[in-house]
C-alpha cells in the first residue's frame, strides 16, 4: 500500500518533540512542548486528525516565538501525520515551508535527511517517481552483489529509506526481490529489535512468495506479520496486511474470504481518514461484488472510490454504513 512505509518512520521523526521540556523554559515554550507531545500521543493512537489539530497549535505557538527548532519539529509532524492520511498535497507543501525554515536557520545537519525522506514519500504518493528516487538516492547505502550494504545506513530515516526503495520495486514489478534481500541485509545489521519493521519485511516476503505461486508461505508471512501489528495495536500495519490478505484470496477466487478480510481493512481505513488506504480496499471490494454477482454493493463501492478520489469532505461514517455491514 502506498503509505505504508509512514508507519514505521513515525517513531523516528515524532520522537524529536517527545521528550519533556526544561521546567526552566517559559512558560509560552512549555505549553507549545505539550502540544507537541498531545500530538504525539494522538498519533499513536491513530487519531490523525486530533494530532494535526495539536501539532498546528504547537506550530502556531511556536512561529509567534519565532522558535526555528520548534516550528521545523511541528512542520515536520504536520506533514508526517498529512502522509499517513494519504494527503501528499498538503504534505508536500508543508515539507517545503519546513525546507525552507531548515535552510534560513541552518539545521540542515538535524533535520536534512528526515526532510528529503518525507519529500521522497509525498513525490512518490503524487506518483512523482523520478523526484522520489532524486529525494531517495543519497539516503540509500551502497549495496554489493551479494545485496549487502557496503556503506553506512544513515540511522533510522536510511533503514526507512531502502523501507520505501524496495516498495517501490514492489510496486513497480521490478528488482523487487534485489531490494527485499538487501533490506533483509539491513534489518539485520542496523535494526534488529524494530518489531515494525520486522513486520513490513514480513510483508514483504509475503508479496514475493505470492507472486512465486508459494501461497501456503504468503500466508504465513502474513500471518505473523498481523500478530505484530496487534501486538503493537498498529492500525495502519494491520489494515494494510489484511488489505493484502484480502488480495491474496482474491486471487485464489475465495470470495467470502476476500470479502471479510478487505471489510475488516475497510473499517480500519475509514477509522483513521485513510483515503489511498480505503480507495485500494473499496476496489478490491467492487472486485469481489462484481465476481459474486452483488451488482449493487458493487456500484456503491464504486461511488465511494470516486468520492474518495475527489478533495471534497467525506462522510466516513456514512461510507461505512453502506459499504460494510453491520457485526
Amino acid at each position: 500500500m502506498r503509505n505504508a512505509i509512514v508507519v514505521l518512520l513515525a517513531a523516528a521523526l515524532l520522537a524529536g518533540c517527545a521528550g519533556s521540556p526544561p521546567q526552566t523554559a517559559p512558560a509560552s515554550v512549555r505549553t507549545a512542548e505539550r502540544y507537541l507531545r498531545n500530538g504525539v500521543q494522538a498519533f499513536h493512537d491513530s487519531d490523525y486528525a486530533g494530532a494535526a489539530a495539536l501539532f498546528g497549535k504547537a506550530h502556531g505557538l511556536y512561529r509567534s516565538l519565532d522558535h526555528g527548532e520548534g516550528m521545523t519539529l511541528a512542520a515536520i509532524n504536520l506533514a508526517e501525520t498529512a502522509l499517513l492520511m494519504g494527503s501528499y498535497a498538503r504534505a508536500d507543501a508543508q515539507i517545503r515551508a519546513a525546507d525552507a525554515m531548515v535552510e534560513a536557520r541552518g539545521l540542515q545537519a538535524r533535520f536534512g535527511a528526515r526532510l528529503a525522506l518525507l519529500e521522497a514519500t509525498a513525490a512518490y504518493g503524487l506518483d512523482e517517481k523520478e523526484r522520489a528516487l532524486a529525494r531517495l538516492a543519497p539516503l540509500l547505502p551502497a549495496f554489493a552483489a551479494d545485496h549487502r550494504p557496503t556503506s553506512p545506513v544513515q540511522g533510522d530515516v536510511g533503514v526507512a529509506a531502502v523501507v520505501l526503495r524496495t516498495r517501490m520495486a514492489f510496486d513497480a514489478g521490478e528488482g523487487a526481490s534485489n531490494w527485499m534481500y538487501r533490506l533483509e541485509n539491513v534489518v539485520r545489521k542496523d535494526a534488529p529489535d524494530d518489531a515494525m519493521l520486522r513486520a513490513r519485511l514480513w510483508r514483504f516476503q509475503g508479496l514475493l512468495a505470492q507472486r512465486a505461486g508459494d501461497n501456503a508461505l504468503a500466508r504465513e508471512r502474513f500471518e505473523a506479520a498481523l500478530a505484530l501489528y496487534r501486538q503493537h495495536a498498529n492500525r495502519p500495519g494491520t489494515a494494510a496486511v489484511l488489505y493484502e490478505f484480502g488480495q491474496l484470496a482474491l486471487a485464489m477466487q475465495q470470495w467470502g474470504e476476500a470479502q471479510d478480510y478487505l471489510e475488516r481493512a475497510l473499517y480500519i481505513h475509514t477509522w483513521i481518514l485513510d483515503r489511498p488506504g480505503a480507495v485500494l480496499s473499496l476496489q478490491a471490494l467492487a472486485e469481489v461484488h462484481q465476481a459474486t454477482g452483488a451488482e449493487g454493493q458493487a456500484r456503491v463501492a464504486a461511488h465511494w472510490t470516486d468520492a474518495l478520489r475527489g478533495n471534497g469532505a467525506v462522510n466516513w461514517p456514512e461510507l461505512r454504513d453502506q459499504v460494510i455491514p453491520a457485526p
